[in-house]
Formats: structure tokens, sequence, C-alpha cells
């Protein structure tokens, strides 16, 4: 894993942030493997919209279905 992925899998372990549509998104952009973002999501106070919508946009934007099934957990 690279010093990135792992600074950004860390912030939002030890920040306090809470997870969005839009930050995992922008996790899966950033290249982190489906089993670290499940991990981040698992451990990290979220806040998704789980609408057929938008689990249709994340679908379209390339969020694995892993990920969208965590979300969904």
């Amino acid at each position: 894993m690279t010093l990135l992925k792992l600074m950004i899998s860390l912030s939002f372990m030890f920040n306090g942030d809470v997870l969005t549509n839009q930050s995992v998104k922008e996790l899966v952009e950033k290249g982190l493997s489906e089993n670290l973002i499940v991990a981040i999501i698992a451990n990290t106070e979220t806040n998704f919209n789980t609408s057929v919508d938008a689990i249709l946009k994340l679908q379209e934007e390339g969020v694995p279905d892993k990920v969208l099934e965590a979300m969904l957990d």
C-alpha cells in the first residue's frame, strides 16, 4: 500500500470524519482496494444516501459492488 493510501485510510479512521457517498467515490478514484474501503466503512461513522438512484449513480461511477454492499450493511 502506498503512503498516500495509508494516510487517507488513517485519516478517516482517526479524525472522526463521516463517510459519505462522495467520500467513498473519492476513495475508489484514488485507487484504494475494495478490501481497504470496506474496512474503512466498517470502522468509520457513515452517512450514506442509499436510495436506489444514489446506489445506481455510484455503480455508474465505478464503485465496486463489494463496496456498495458494505455501504448497505
